[in-house]
């Protein structure tokens, strides 16, 4: 699945270098929505709220229903800020992430906060890939009392959104 979603990025990608006239404009504009997803291990989808043609709130959920010997409901929700450093087709950022999962009914919980940082690049007024990369505290806790507590990278993701 993972390299039939790097195939349709490069493939986009490609597409994109070859028009001219979408550099004009991206979608980089107070009052835009945006939803997304990306190549990380999670199963969120992501949305972001442009504040500003700077600064976009974030937010991401998550929903698993297990069936099967693995009964259970995964559940996942992200918030976060977002302040891009240029308001362009390349477009750097940097920001903060605040994440809560739980997992298989809660015998497992994962909380993190992480500082993020990366670019997008709009290939269209509404269509843009993404990379990005996470540092900070993350810590998971299972009901069995085994606890985990890292600091360190979180994400190294590409991703793509679609501007509205």
């Amino acid at each position: 699945m993972k390299k039939f979603v790097l195939v349709v990025l490069a493939a986009a990608m490609f597409v994109g270098i070859g028009i001219q006239d979408a550099s004009a404009e991206n979608g980089l504009k107070k009052g835009t929505f945006a939803l997304g997803v990306d190549t990380s291990p999670n199963m969120i989808i992501h949305g972001k709220y442009l504040l500003a043609s700077d600064l976009a709130l974030t937010a991401g959920l998550g929903l698993g229903i297990k069936g099967g010997d693995a009964k259970g409901t995964d559940i996942a929700i992200e918030v976060g800020v977002r302040k891009y450093l240029m308001v362009a087709d390349f477009a750097p950022f940097v920001g903060g992430v605040l994440s809560y999962a739980s997992t298989k009914d809660s015998n497992l919980t994962d909380f993190a906060l992480y500082a993020e940082g990366g670019a997008e690049y709009f290939l269209s007024k509404h269509f843009s890939f993404e990379g990005s990369v996470r540092f900070g505290y993350n810590s998971i806790k299972v009901k069995n009392g085994f606890n985990d507590t890292t600091f360190g990278t979180g994400r190294a993701a590409v991703g793509a959104n679609f501007y509205f």
